[in-house]
């Protein structure tokens, strides 16, 4: 069992590293986000951290991690892949689209089993 689970990580550390060699950029970000809790619990702030990398002119994937730094769920973390595309409409304006998929959990979270999707669009 634990030569299938360390075969499982080596070879997606192949890949990883496979494509961070293909990479044109790798940009980091970071951003808060907000989650509206169920059950009349009060709102959870999240900070994200991205690492991203960029392949095409349009295309990127990469990691996104969650922390908890506000509302009354210390713990939450999570950890997600993204993938996305990005294209200019003029001059300074973008479109971004995109998929994260990821497992999340903490201290008495009330809902789910921790995989969570989140598809996003925006300017």
């Amino acid at each position: 069992m634990k030569t299938r689970f360390f075969k499982n990580y080596f070879i997606v550390g192949v890949i990883f590293f496979c494509l961070t060699t293909q990479a044109r950029e790798i940009s980091v970000g970071v951003g808060y986000e907000q989650y509206r809790m169920p059950h009349n619990i009060p709102t959870l702030g999240v900070l994200t951290l991205h690492g991203l990398m960029h392949f095409y002119p349009y295309f990127y994937s990469g990691l996104v991690g969650y922390e908890a730094v506000s509302g009354y769920r210390g713990g939450y973390f999570g950890l997600a892949l993204d993938a996305g595309f990005t294209h200019p409409l003029y001059r300074a304006l973008w479109i971004d689209t995109g998929l994260r998929a990821g497992g999340a959990g903490g201290q008495n979270s009330p809902v789910g089993g921790g995989l969570f999707l989140e598809p996003y669009a925006g300017l």
